[in-house]
């Protein structure tokens, strides 16, 4: 895949978080594949914490239920970054699920194909960093939705980042139980959207 090419002013003109307007359409394989790219290449920043290492997986990384996607079985799935791959697991459509965990009822997850999860380790550099670990991974973590959200948007899609819904359920979904203790820290799903009656003005002369 290549990198996406965009202006960044239309881009952020176009930007805003659907919640009913959302419709359901078929993304192509090239889309998905374009969104998950763009958002990880995109992340990677100058700081202290990686030293020479540049790979930011290990701190926060992309899960993702898809539905109705071009080529590509309904399912819940982790991307890897470094290989440019999905890794399924746990087939099947799980929107119904993503429904229940929302603790409003803002959206309808039945016109949502994509519905990604950012997410961390539970105790984050608490050994070294302590509270200071837990605030890097959260301004991490809002750095990928940022990138998340405009590439979706580039792609002539939209996304609306979420925290109220039930983590732990994310984390069975995706089988979260290992050794590395991982959570899912933020949601956001994705997908085409009807256009809002507004009326618009702009603020140049």
């Amino acid at each position: 895949m290549k990198r996406l090419s965009y202006d960044l002013a239309s881009v952020c003109r176009k930007r805003f978080s659907p919640e009913m307007d959302f419709v359901l359409g078929k993304v192509s394989q090239s889309q998905l594949a374009a969104l998950l790219q763009e958002a990880t290449a995109s992340f990677s920043y100058r700081n202290d914490l990686d030293g020479t290492n540049e790979n930011n997986e290990n701190r926060v990384s992309l899960y993702a239920c898809l539905y109705n996607v071009e080529d590509i079985q309904d399912g819940a799935y982790h991307y890897d970054s470094t290989t440019h791959s999905l890794r399924q697991i746990q087939p099947g459509d799980h929107r119904l699920l993503l429904q229940y965990g929302m603790s409003l009822d803002i959206m309808n997850f039945q016109q949502v194909p994509i519905c990604i999860h950012v997410v961390g380790e539970r105790d984050h550099s608490k050994t070294q960093l302590g509270y200071r670990g837990y605030r890097i991974q959260q301004m991490e973590a809002g750095m990928l939705v940022q990138k998340l959200l405009l590439a979706s948007s580039a792609l002539g899609m939209n996304g609306h980042p979420l925290l109220g819904f039930d983590v732990n359920m994310c984390d069975e979904l995706y089988k979260m139980d290992g050794p590395q203790r991982k959570t899912s820290l933020i949601q956001i799903p994705i997908g085409h959207y009807l256009n809002r009656p507004w009326l618009k003005g702009s603020l140049h002369s």
